[in-house]
């Protein structure tokens, strides 16, 4: 069971705050007993809980350094060098301290929330070896003593930290030797080297949850072992009685990474009307995302602070508490900085990426984070929180250039993602010309012709001219700006200055609707079985370097053909340019996506609808970039939404977005770097200065814990990447 203990599941009180936290000794949830938030109260009321351990945890006094020499000591810094812990048994009841001793060692023994799911994080990255896969420990159990297990086993060594266990013969040798002079003294990796035994367990990290440090000296990386316990136990350790007391390799890393900052040329201190949020190693894109939704008054006022006084308690595997506690957090003002440890797991959990420690792209976690609060009931509309504030729909207008019949498809959105348009300044290397706002949503919202046949039987056209423009809008409209460009099939993202005006005025891109004098066309049902390729021509078309989708279409136009000779027909055809690129009616099954391309395509930042699209209609990740840089995905959805299947799951009688069509800036998440899976992210966004209104509307930047006031220059323009406006 999870035990909550080093801060209170409804709010960031946490056990370096006056009162501590009060962990329940039957449920093992945190809840703060601060006297003006009591939630300790709360949950012995709704529950009958009433044993608690009070955790406190203070600061020690740095030691004064002396200057006598002393004999070498290596020793890895860790909590207790830093920090005294003060437990203290608490009820509101008759209970008695000796009837929870069981319990209260459970909590003092085991890791913290932070702790374990920083671990199991880490456990999505790890992966096994054949190294692990083939140890086997046969014969009598060679259990250690305690005495054995305390120090390195080379006799001339006194180290006692940062010690590695041979599993192979349980042999306890001391860590390599760093340049600084800690570590150890290499005597873990001297017994690898005339032993050849290549895992080795770091002791000081087994956790009474099985975590553990595992290291492979012959893969030279870190392993995972699923039987971890069942081998340690073979020596004499019982995992579920171990208590972790070193920093694991984890833990290592992501303090490096938190401490490695981009500085975006902010000015002046901390301000400390705002709340700064941790990086928890590779976090900075869903810190951005949150301080730029809570800068936004319509989305903060559909939560409210989690409430004591209240007959619902919520808990840590609630969205809407952990949304609650993440706006209190950010806008009570009581404190510095805070941990979305607790809200990151919740919101990540059923997605591995977002559930591991790598860096993520900032839209693609703002589209998921919307997309489950979609299952929230807002209490302020009758639609759902995510339609109400971020909804809108756009109208797609499909006229056929022949008969000039039109029809009309709607699709509800979110948000949208616009490309850029990227020309280098040629009097100005290297760099690029800015753009307006406003003309990347005109780009977006532009005619374009495409080949689509028409539904009229009596008319033989597949020429259609095609617009997509806002049939409503939202309260908050969010765009990402897609600032890639392809060289040599390598994606490569660029800092093209964006110009966001005062005011964005969106009436220019609003539909009219169907006009009285238009003929609509109505798509007849579509009664034909889709086509199943044989594989095995497929493979032999592919391997002529041609794309997935075009040997699908052109295996298909000559499928009445000899089967002996539809290979070469369907080349011949393909070479000939007779054979159209994208699939009216590809289907879920017309290609196996491939999980490292679709990666790719969202980390140039496409969506995963886009890229989806885009290797179901190529097979490949090049030809993929090319498919989507050439605008083809804008056709291959108005061929799908030419189905009338797929039509009727997309339309929707209900309404969503509103009338209003003007709109100010509020906050922007920028980003540097290569690729949105890697670099910084942080947020600017508009608040009026607490401190003193008169000064109205200033733009702050938070780059996690930091908050400073910043202004508009061109840092700002180069790198935003995801854009808020809310309606005025």
């Amino acid at each position: 069971m999870v035990v909550y203990k080093d801060e209170c599941v409804f709010t960031f009180d946490n056990i370096d705050s006056s009162f501590g936290v009060d962990v329940c000794l039957k449920c093992y949830i945190g809840t703060s007993p601060h006297p003006e938030h009591d939630f300790t109260a709360k949950h012995s009321r709704l529950n009958h809980h009433t044993a608690f351990l009070n955790i406190k945890r203070i600061t020690k006094p740095t030691p004064a350094k002396e200057n006598v020499p002393k004999k070498l000591a290596i020793h890895a810094e860790d909590d207790n060098d830093k920090y005294e812990y003060i437990y203290k048994f608490k009820t509101l009841s008759a209970d008695q301290e000796s009837e929870f001793l069981e319990q209260i060692q459970h909590v003092i023994q085991s890791e913290s929330y932070s702790q374990q799911k920083q671990s199991e994080e880490w456990q999505l990255e790890l992966e096994s070896c054949e190294h692990v896969r083939s140890l086997k420990l046969e014969g009598t159990e060679n259990r250690l003593t305690p005495e054995q297990l305390s120090k390195c086993s080379d006799p001339e060594c006194s180290l006692t930290s940062n010690l590695w266990l041979c599993l192979h013969c349980g042999n306890l040798g001391c860590g390599r030797k760093q340049y600084d002079g800690s570590g150890g003294n290499n005597h873990a990796i001297n017994h690898f080297e005339k032993s050849q035994h290549p895992l080795a367990v770091k002791l000081g990290t087994i956790s009474a949850e099985g975590h553990a440090d595992l290291y492979c000296y012959a893969c030279e990386d870190d392993r995972l072992d699923p039987l971890i316990g069942q081998h340690l136990r073979f020596y004499g350790i019982d995992v579920h009685m171990q208590k972790k007391t070193e920093k694991s390799m984890l833990e290592l890393q992501l303090e490096q990474n938190a401490n490695a900052k981009w500085s975006f040329d902010e000015t002046g201190d901390h301000v400390s009307d705002f709340t700064g949020m941790k990086n928890l190693g590779n976090t900075c894109y869903l810190n951005s995302v949150v301080q730029s939704l809570f800068a936004i008054s319509d989305f903060t006022d559909v939560f409210k602070a989690n409430d004591p006084k209240d007959s619902v308690e919520g808990g840590p595997l609630d969205l809407r508490t952990q949304v609650n506690k993440m706006k209190d957090g950010l806008l009570s003002n009581r404190y510095d900085t805070i941990s979305p440890q607790m809200f990151k797991h919740l919101v990540a959990q059923g997605n591995s990426e977002f559930m591991s420690s790598r860096q993520q792209d900032a839209y693609e976690f703002f589209t998921y984070f919307v997309e489950k609060l979609e299952k929230l009931d807002s209490k302020n509309s009758a639609l759902n929180v995510a339609e109400s504030i971020f909804g809108f729909q756009t109208e797609r207008r499909l006229e056929c250039l022949q008969c000039h019949g039109v029809r009309y498809v709607q699709e509800n959105q979110l948000s949208l993602s616009v490309p850029c348009t990227i020309m280098e300044d040629p009097s100005n290397p290297g760099q690029f010309v800015e753009v307006e706002f406003s003309d990347l949503v005109r780009t977006f919202c532009q005619r374009e012709n495409i080949e689509l046949q028409c539904p009229n039987q009596e008319c033989p056209s597949n020429q259609f001219v095609s617009q997509v423009l806002f049939k409503t809008f939202p309260r908050v409209f969010v765009a990402s700006v897609r600032k890639f460009r392809v060289v040599n099939w390598v994606p490569q993202k660029v800092e093209v200055p964006v110009a966001t005006p005062e005011v964005l005025d969106l009436s220019e891109f609003k539909s009219k609707g169907p006009q009285p004098h238009e003929i609509i066309l109505e798509e007849p049902a579509d009664t034909s079985e889709q086509f199943v390729p044989d594989e095995d021509k497929i493979a032999l078309i592919l391997s002529m370097g041609v794309s997935h989708n075009l040997a699908v279409n052109a295996l298909e136009m000559v499928k009445d053909a000899s089967p002996d000779t539809q290979v070469e027909l369907a080349l011949n055809m393909i070479f000939a340019g007779d054979v159209p690129e994208t699939r009216a009616n590809s289907g879920s099954n017309s290609t196996n996506l491939n999980s490292e391309d679709l990666a790719l395509l969202q980390s140039m930042g496409f969506t995963a609808k886009q890229a989806e699209a885009a290797l179901k209609s190529t097979g490949n990740s090049e030809q993929a970039v090319e498919w989507l840089c050439s605008g083809n995905y804008d056709t291959y959805v108005e061929q799908t939404d030419a189905n009338p299947a797929e039509e009727n799951s997309k339309e929707t009688s209900k309404v969503i977005g509103t009338n209003n069509q003007l709109f100010s800036l509020q906050a922007v998440v920028c980003h540097r770097g290569l690729s949105v899976h890697t670099g910084h992210y942080v947020a600017a966004a508009y608040h009026t200065n607490k401190s003193d209104p008169t000064k109205g509307r200033q733009l702050y930047l938070f780059n996690d814990e930091k908050v400073t006031l910043c202004q508009e220059n061109e840092e700002f323009k180069k790198t935003g990447y995801v854009y808020l406006f809310k309606s005025i």
